[in-house]
């Protein structure tokens, strides 16, 4: 960002193409936080849009010429993986661990990991809430701590089913 006369300026640096429903090239509504890799790379995700129109996880990398190329590295199906993901939070191998707020499902804690050696990122969900005691409607980026650990919140469930705060161990 640009500081102008005491204040902060705003450069879009990618605007998002969503088509129908069914036929998004990228994701639409990028409602999250995002997060850099080592390498200079942007991650995010979009609420809607993917192929199953219920969210994708996107990288935007430099061009270098000054501008960014995006790539859709996951568009959730609504099925066992959830859907509507949010923000994201990155470890040092590079893995991507995030939330989805679910649709068919409860939602959900999910692990994406880049590729070794080329081909697609591999997704693993590491935690299917139940919608009871454990919450349901997973929000917001998740935080993790030195040993792996993953916190977060839940807008739903609990005991008085209001939300909770939860940690995921590995």
């Amino acid at each position: 960002m640009q500081k102008s006369k005491g204040k902060w300026a705003e450069t879009p640096i990618y605007f998002f193409r969503g088509l129908p429903f069914g036929q998004s090239l990228d994701g639409t509504n990028p409602a999250s936080s995002v997060v850099f890799d080592q390498a200079g790379n942007l991650y995010g995700t979009t609420e809607y849009g993917g192929a199953a129109g219920v969210g994708a996880v996107y990288e935007l990398s430099p061009n270098g010429q000054g501008g960014w190329t995006e790539s859709v590295l996951y568009e959730f199906t609504d099925g066992t993986d959830g859907g509507h993901p949010d923000g994201l939070t990155i470890d040092d191998a590079g893995n991507l661990y995030g939330v989805t707020a679910g649709h068919n499902t409860f939602g959900s804690v999910y692990e994406l990991s880049p590729p070794s050696g080329g081909g697609a990122w591999t997704f693993t969900v590491l935690y299917d809430f139940k919608g009871g005691a454990d919450g349901s409607g997973a929000d917001g980026a998740l935080l993790r701590d030195a040993s792996g650990n993953l916190y977060g919140t839940t807008a739903f469930g609990g005991t008085h089913q209001l939300g909770v705060v939860f940690e995921v161990t590995p």
